[in-house]
């Protein structure tokens, strides 16, 4: 499987795709259809009880994105939470994680692939 990874964002590019219980995201890049935008993040990750959090460093692209789904999308909850002066993604703890890799990591990227109607939840791949 090969992973397209977007540096220049295009928000035109974006396609939306309401389906019966979750938005579908897509991207179009030079005519080929993408399932999900993949960006990149820096940051630092920390273990807590029942997740991971990544405190983001550098991430205009994602704060492009989460400020775009916000104006568009009525359900939509941002997946980027804020605390005091820093901003961090919250990932629960799961069975396919590699915690080593995780936390030994100060660049990630994330595919964003939709969200879920019902509880806000973002669908997200670490690759």
């Amino acid at each position: 499987m090969t992973y397209i990874c977007i540096n220049k964002l295009s928000l035109s590019d974006i396609i939306i795709t309401e389906k019966k219980s979750n938005y579908q995201i897509n991207y179009k890049l030079n005519d080929v259809i993408i399932n999900g935008i993949l960006v990149e993040i820096h940051g630092k990750c920390v273990e807590r009880d029942n997740e991971y959090i990544i405190i983001l460093s550098q991430h205009d692209n994602i704060l492009l994105l989460d400020d775009y789904f916000s104006t568009i999308l009525p359900e939509y909850n941002s997946f980027i939470q804020r605390h005091g002066d820093y901003e961090y993604i919250e990932i629960k703890k799961n069975m396919l994680l590699n915690k080593k890799e995780l936390l030994n990591q100060s660049h990630y990227h994330l595919n964003i692939k939709g969200f879920s109607k019902y509880n806000n939840t973002c669908y997200i791949n670490i690759i």
